[in-house]
């Protein structure tokens, strides 16, 4: 079942904030700047088409809003980024870093994004999907290996923007997102171990998947996750290693189960496209060319992470557990199931999209 996000009041008090902190509209000058007739079909910023309208020499300032802890890989990889537009832009646009959803809840990009309450945020997948129906393919536990997701993101990159572009996001480079493991005081490497469990699933695709391999799924607020866990209103956790590390599930948990080379989300930086419309087409593509090394240095730091993680858990004593080929097979027999559902869910480029994920799975 769909289910729609309103903006809350938050949302309404981030626009004030922005107006006196100095977004991005409000640091150019409005009147040297052409936005573009929104009736008018979009373009595609990632094509060379697409042309920055922006004439003014006065500064830019845009304000990121970034869902990861500073001290985060791919913080690390987004700071890198903005550093590296200043510097190639001569400081005429320069991208202030929010942390650790300080500024926008990760549960809202799509209402910031495509508002422009901000200028620039990370999103996740699952988030956007309840409002863009045609990125579900992308919240399938089939999806995509995300060790390879900048090969994943050259193939499926042009459909993004199609899809994104009409909710006013620009899409600009992709996020490592981290492969998915099981988190309870049992292994979960078998059917008849799930049967029953209270799981925490991330996002709508997420908790279907926990329902088909016998789980019940919780929909548990990702902050309350720790809380959930220590007073056991739920048995256990299904999400991607780099978020059960952030937030420190694993401390909480015995066993560890790692379901290798899948995900059931997609990461990656987008713009509001009122803003990347202020840039000159020079610029937009600064943007562009150095996300796609921000891209890189993003998924290296966190594959050199998730080995750090695992040793983490063996010195804590965590029991740790890999599906043989026979397990793995069990739970994908059912998991592709879902393509057939999602289907149902989506328009035509939703349904190219999932032609694409299949081609390289």
């Amino acid at each position: 079942m769909k289910k729609y996000y309103k903006m809350s009041i938050l949302s309404s008090f981030l626009v004030v904030l922005l107006i006196f902190s100095g977004c991005s509209s409000s640091s150019s000058t409005p009147s040297n700047s052409t936005s573009s007739d929104p009736s008018s079909s979009p373009q595609n910023p990632n094509s060379t088409s697409s042309s920055g309208t922006a004439t003014s020499d006065k500064q830019i300032t845009l304000q990121f809003a970034t869902s990861f802890p500073e001290s985060d890989n791919r913080s690390m990889a987004q700071k890198w980024w903005a550093d590296k537009v200043a510097e190639a832009t001569n400081n005429h646009v320069i991208i202030k870093m929010h942390y650790g959803q300080s500024l926008v809840p990760l549960s809202q990009n799509y209402d910031a994004l495509s508002t422009g309450i901000v200028d620039i945020m990370d999103f996740a997948s699952s988030y956007i999907t309840p409002n863009v129906a045609d990125l579900s393919p992308l919240d399938l536990l089939v999806s995509h290996n995300p060790d390879n997701n900048l090969e994943v993101d050259e193939k499926i990159r042009g459909l993004i923007d199609e899809i994104l572009l009409p909710h006013n996001i620009v899409y600009l480079w992709p996020l490592y997102s981290g492969e998915m493991i099981a988190l309870a005081n049992k292994p979960l490497t078998t059917l008849d171990d799930w049967k029953g469990l209270r799981i925490r699933g991330f996002g709508h695709w997420s908790s279907e998947t926990v329902e088909l391999f016998g789980g019940v799924p919780q929909t548990i607020p990702l902050s309350e996750m720790v809380v959930a866990l220590e007073r056991g209103t739920v048995d256990g956790a299904f999400n991607a290693w780099t978020t059960a590390r952030a937030t420190k599930q694993h401390e909480l948990v015995t066993d560890v189960t790692w379901f290798e080379e899948y995900a059931t989300l997609w990461y990656a930086v987008a713009m509001s496209k009122n803003s990347w419309e202020l840039l000159s087409k020079e610029e937009q593509e600064i943007l562009l060319d150095l996300g796609n090394e921000a891209a890189v240095m993003a998924r290296d730091l966190s594959l050199k992470t998730r080995d750090e993680f695992k040793r983490e858990l063996d010195a804590m004593g965590k029991k740790q557990h890999s599906l043989t080929e026979a397990q793995k097979e069990e739970f994908l027999q059912l998991a592709n199931e879902t393509w057939e559902m999602v289907e149902k869910d989506v328009g035509e480029k939703g349904k190219q999209l999932i032609k694409e994920l299949q081609s390289l799975r």
